[in-house]
């Protein structure tokens, strides 16, 4: 469901980030999530919707999570 997907992308989020400021000799490193749920909807239009959510959590200032409604 669409929370277990945001809760998944989230921890990413947060390990990748997490990940990057033990490494002292590396420069911080974020991410921004884009997700979106098949529901057996063809493969391209997942792929589009989860797209969309990815420009939409850059556009909100990155280093974020949106999850397609």
């Amino acid at each position: 469901d669409t929370a277990t997907l945001h809760d998944a992308a989230e921890t990413l989020r947060r390990n990748v980030a997490s990940a990057s400021r033990r490494e002292t000799d590396l420069p911080g490193v974020t991410i921004s999530v884009g997700g979106a749920l098949g529901y057996g909807r063809r493969l391209h239009l997942v792929y589009e919707e989860a797209d969309e959510a990815l420009y939409r959590a850059k556009d909100a200032g990155r280093n974020c999570v949106v999850i397609a409604k």
